[in-house]
């Protein structure tokens, strides 16, 4: 039974079960009302009667017409002696003659049902002429009673009709509005299952009920769940794009080994040195991928770093693993940064790549001291170039210029994005001077560390 059924039953058959307690409890009431009512009225009556026969002449014949002219039309009056012998008996309905007869010393009153007939008799004690005491029995038929009991059940039953259909249609309308949103929710669950793409839950209209919150809490499962997707997507790109390169140096040094390294010592300690930097890097890249496998943040640790030297071994490693000439300068000063050695190699491996991919001539890369405390690294090509309207979007993740020349290069659009992320880590600032066929230089900004806290050294 699917749940909307079961809260129209439910809700349907409580109100039902309320209006059955409630009518018979009306019914019930009403008619032990008006019985007592009709009881009281005979047994006053009977009083009446009687008053009127203490009062009348004293002679039998009188009292005896007293009594024909006071007799109920659908009812009896008789009087009965202490023995329980009727004296006189006045009726017009012989089915009454079958009543018992019993003698009442005192008033009272009560129902008889005679076949299918109710009667109320009310007994009142009666001094006789003949001054014996004898009971005075008035018996009436129950004929408002019976008529107005039926008609009260038929308006009963018609309210209770005109409660039900109402409450039936109200509960089968409550049933679809509490499921509407479980049904939303149930139909989204299965397009995720079945697509493998995860989608929202329209808002519930309204904004702060019980129904409201499990569509939230969904909604909000859904984005964590978004979040983690894109981030480990994010990871699997940047990680891919990351291996690429210390890769390339240590297939580059590799080949180097095997065609020179057997005769040109110097040239072994040098790839060796290179092999082995590359190796630490592509480790710690390795280590950074478990720990997000585990959900956990990678911590960089930062060092004082003298960036002049950084920037020149890594000129030299990316001009021989892609075999293009990178001219380095600097203006002579040492100068230090705060920050983490592998990501830094790998913010200037990532500018050098581009370069080299969106250029044919060789690059220049320069180290100089900008401000007291900042020091600017530039790295120049002589390529394509990149006009005004998409500069604004080059750093963006997965924006390509040329799509035809990344293809062939094998670019993925997520380089620049990188590198601008390892700047804004090192409180730096990257930007970009660009003419279109005429090539461009990017500009990296960062802040320079004290190398002695004695001096003003850097």
């Amino acid at each position: 039974m699917t749940l909307s059924r079961r809260i129209t039953f439910f809700s349907t058959g409580l109100v039902t079960i309320l209006l059955l307690i409630v009518n018979l409890s009306v019914y019930a009431l009403f008619k032990e009302n008006l019985t007592s009512s009709e009881l009281d009225r005979l047994a006053n009556q009977a009083v009446s009667i009687s008053t009127g026969i203490d009062q009348a002449n004293s002679s039998p014949e009188a009292r005896n017409q007293f009594i024909h002219t006071y007799a109920p039309e659908n009812g009896m009056l008789r009087l009965v002696d202490a023995n329980g012998a009727s004296l006189i008996t006045v009726t017009k309905n012989d089915d009454l003659l079958d009543l018992p007869t019993s003698f009442s010393p005192q008033e009272t009153a009560d129902v008889l049902r005679v076949d299918d007939d109710q009667y109320a008799t009310a007994s009142t004690p009666l001094i006789w002429s003949d001054g014996q005491v004898v009971s005075l029995q008035l018996t009436q038929q129950l004929d408002y009673l019976e008529e107005t009991l039926p008609l009260l059940g038929m308006i009963l039953l018609v309210a209770s009709l005109v409660v039900f259909i109402p409450t039936f249609l109200a509960s089968q309308a409550l049933g679809r509005f509490i499921l509407k949103p479980i049904r939303s929710l149930a139909g989204t669950m299965n397009e995720i299952r079945q697509q493998g793409t995860l989608r929202k839950v329209a808002d519930v209209p309204t904004k702060q009920d019980e129904l409201a919150d499990l569509s939230h809490s969904f909604n909000h499962m859904i984005d964590l769940l978004q979040q983690h997707a894109d981030q480990q997507q994010q990871f699997v790109s940047d990680a891919s794009h990351e291996l690429k390169t210390p890769l390339t140096v240590v297939e580059s040094y590799a080949k180097l080994l095997e065609r020179w390294g057997k005769h040109d010592p110097s040239m072994i300690d040098e790839a060796v040195d290179a092999i082995l930097s590359e190796s630490t890097r592509m480790k710690a890249l390795t280590e950074q991928m478990l720990l997000l496998a585990k959900g956990e943040t990678p911590a960089h640790e930062r060092t004082r770093l003298h960036i002049n030297q950084l920037v020149k071994e890594t000129c030299e490693r990316m001009s021989i693993a892609s075999g293009r000439p990178i001219t380095f300068a600097d203006t002579g000063q040492t100068l230090h940064v705060l920050g983490s050695e592998h990501l830094l190699k790998q913010l200037f491996f990532l500018l050098l790549d581009n370069g080299i991919k969106y250029s044919d001539d060789a690059l220049t890369v320069t180290v100089e001291r900008l401000k007291e405390e900042e020091c600017m690294i530039s790295v120049k090509d002589q390529g394509i170039g990149i006009s005004q309207e998409e500069q604004a979007a080059i750093f963006k993740r997965f924006y390509r210029v040329d799509q035809a020349r990344s293809r062939e290069t094998g670019g993925s659009g997520l380089g620049l994005s990188i590198a601008k992320k390892i700047v804004e880590e090192h409180d730096g600032l990257l930007r970009l001077e660009s003419i279109e066929n005429h090539g461009s230089t990017f500009y990296v900004t960062l802040p320079l560390v004290r190398k002695e806290y004695h001096n003003d050294t850097y």
